[in-house]
């Protein structure tokens, strides 16, 4: 007969809150929560085993007994601090960023609500601003017609002038 070998994949904790312990363990161990049919899992890798936290009824009645032992070395430790320093330099950025969206939507929101804002019908305005544009282009056009009569009468009186002033 054959052995079959084993493998320990998840070991399994009754919780009366499995979300968050789950939470806790994961921000403790650097892994992923994943949701199962279960409870709150935490699954394991080739060197390490998963932790499931599943709702439990039973009360407390004494210390806890597990103990988790964790072995890390310092380059790990010293890789996790620079991974660490990077996602809250990228979260910094993220959050300056957030910050500058929300400044400019409340500042936009307040000139609106100030009426001090472009007005609602923006396309009124730009016929307003073509009639507007249109009538000063005629004012133009009669102004030089009116300058034209004034040069024709002012040079028509000089003649008129002259010869009054002419000797006979």
């Amino acid at each position: 007969m054959r052995e079959m070998p084993s493998r320990l994949l998840a070991l399994t904790f009754d919780a009366h809150d499995p979300p968050g312990l789950a939470v806790f363990w994961a921000g403790v161990l650097g892994r992923v929560v994943v949701d199962d049919l279960r409870g709150a899992l935490l699954p394991g890798s080739d060197t390490q085993v998963g932790l499931r936290f599943a709702p439990g009824g039973a009360e407390k009645v004494g210390p806890n007994r597990v103990h988790l032992r964790s072995n890390v070395s310092r380059v790990s430790l010293q890789a996790d601090l620079l991974a660490a320093h990077e996602r809250a330099s990228r979260l910094a950025s993220h959050i300056q960023r957030l910050e500058q969206r929300l400044s400019e939507a409340l500042g936009e929101q307040a000139w609106r609500e100030s009426g001090l804002g472009a007005p609602a019908d923006v396309n009124e305005l730009h016929q307003q601003i073509t009639l507007l544009e249109q009538r000063t282009i005629d004012l133009k056009l009669q102004l030089e017609e009116r300058d034209q009569d004034l040069d024709a009468a002012r040079a028509a009186n000089r003649e008129l002038m002259t010869r009054l002033n002419a000797p006979t």
